[in-house]
């Protein structure tokens, strides 16, 4: 036990000390502070699992209890990502994606609660819309390289392009919108809520977007495995899409 916090607080000083240097971060700590992370938010979201699979008593399926805990693994990728945004000079990729985190975060907390589900859908179509902007930053821009890096003097270097359009990869995830819509308008309560109908179509054309901008980014040229990590990004968008149109579906 001492061992494992002697542990916890080495690696909470590495990530405090990494924060505050301006320069000389070593990467292979900052890589091994950032699996502690994931692994971290995969423990998170294995508890919050196992207190929702608990019958009894009934007070662990309180909100004030769930809510926190289906926050925290969001809230422990959104720390992941700070640490990228400040080892990669601050650039725009990790600044939204950090953001979309909290979004996401603070969307699962409300959705706990249910008077409160207007407010918990805002809260992931921020999120979303910041997804897309993480992925809209330039090619290079998610691996801080000298083309994201302030400069001496304090003014941002030149910056690539973003990513190309793409339109013919936006085919198959806009007759998906499409088709979600149908199903939702169909059941009759959106179509009686001009307001909550608007909303949700947003929410569905942005929730379709992501992991066509992921697929996208995907079919660029980048170095070494990135292309790959992309596919995986693209491939939990659509998985993440599907789980929210059967919840959706299911609310309706």
């Amino acid at each position: 036990m001492h061992a494992s916090s002697s542990s916890l607080h080495a690696s909470s000083t590495g990530l405090v000390s990494i924060f505050r240097r301006s320069e000389d971060i070593d990467l292979e700590r900052v890589s091994s502070l950032s699996s502690c992370l994931y692994a971290l938010a995969l423990a998170q979201m294995l508890l919050y699992a196992l207190v929702l699979s608990v019958p009894d008593p009934p007070s662990n399926h309180d909100p004030a209890l769930t809510a926190p805990l289906k926050a925290l693994p969001c809230a422990t990728l959104c720390i992941n990502a700070a640490l990228r945004y400040r080892l990669h000079r601050r650039n725009r990729f990790s600044l939204c994606l950090a953001s979309a985190f909290v979004f996401h975060a603070l969307g699962d907390a409300l959705l706990e609660f249910p008077p409160l589900f207007a407010a918990g859908l805002a809260s992931f179509l921020i999120a979303h819309l910041l997804n897309l902007a993480a992925f809209a930053s330039p090619a290079d821009a998610d691996f801080g390289d000298s083309d994201s890096i302030v400069a001496a003097a304090g003014d941002l270097l030149p910056r690539r392009p973003g990513p190309p359009l793409r339109l013919d990869l936006a085919l198959p995830f806009a007759l998906y919108a499409a088709a979600l819509l149908a199903l939702l308008f169909a059941a009759g309560t959106l179509a009686s809520d001009a307001a909550l109908g608007a909303c949700v179509a947003v929410y569905a054309l942005a929730l379709a977007a992501c992991p066509w901008r992921a697929l996208v980014r995907a079919r660029e040229p980048l170095p070494g495995d990135c292309a790959t990590l992309w596919k995986i990004a693209a491939a939990g968008y659509c998985v993440y899409a599907l789980s929210d149109s059967l919840l959706a579906i299911d609310r309706v």
